[in-house]
């Protein structure tokens, strides 16, 4: 009998440090979405697109940082103009390695554009944003004009809930002229 005692007592004791080891593990998880997505952008006469786009985030867990990956097909390139968290406008770092809160970099990778914002937060939501232009992203021919730009592309891990998306035509184009 006391032998089974102590192997009952053995077998609870690793079934809950067991327990035990994997708790931390579970309250270390950790995971976001995508609530909101605004995306504003006009054509210029010259065939560039800008584009202003704010994502809001609901993180669970500790976060450093969130990115876009902007493909470059159908353009010219594409220059980043600017980058915002929470706390206002972020600057470019040259050190997106040790992550500084309150800045950006951008990666140029071939076909594509990969912008970080850096931050520090934690069960929260907050709202990023960004804005970029689409260089040639819309071509003018002699009787018409074609803007075929992904305003949100495949790339995302996690889909967005709410999306609102503008494009207002070049000055001097009205409602009626487009298609």
């Amino acid at each position: 009998r006391a032998a089974r005692r102590a192997c009952l007592s053995f077998a609870l004791a690793a079934v809950l440090g067991t327990v035990a080891f994997l708790l931390p593990a579970v309250a270390l998880a950790k995971s976001y979405s995508v609530t909101d997505v605004e995306i504003r952008s006009s054509i210029k006469p010259d065939g560039t697109l800008v584009v202003q786009e704010q994502r809001t985030f609901a993180f669970s867990g500790d976060y450093t940082f969130v990115y876009w990956e902007l493909d470059k097909a159908d353009s010219q390139g594409i220059e980043v103009i600017g980058a915002s968290g929470p706390q206002g406008a972020y600057r470019p770092t040259d050190h997106p390695e040790d992550r500084p809160p309150g800045t950006y970099s951008v990666i140029d990778q071939g076909d594509k554009v990969r912008i970080e914002l850096f931050f520090r937060e934690s069960d929260t939501s907050a709202r990023f944003a960004i804005e970029y232009r689409a260089l040639g992203a819309a071509k003018r021919w002699d009787d018409t004009g074609e803007l075929y730009w992904k305003l949100i592309g495949d790339g995302w891990e996690v889909g967005a809930k709410h999306v609102r998306a503008t494009v207002a035509p070049p000055s001097g184009v009205t409602g009626d002229e487009v298609r």
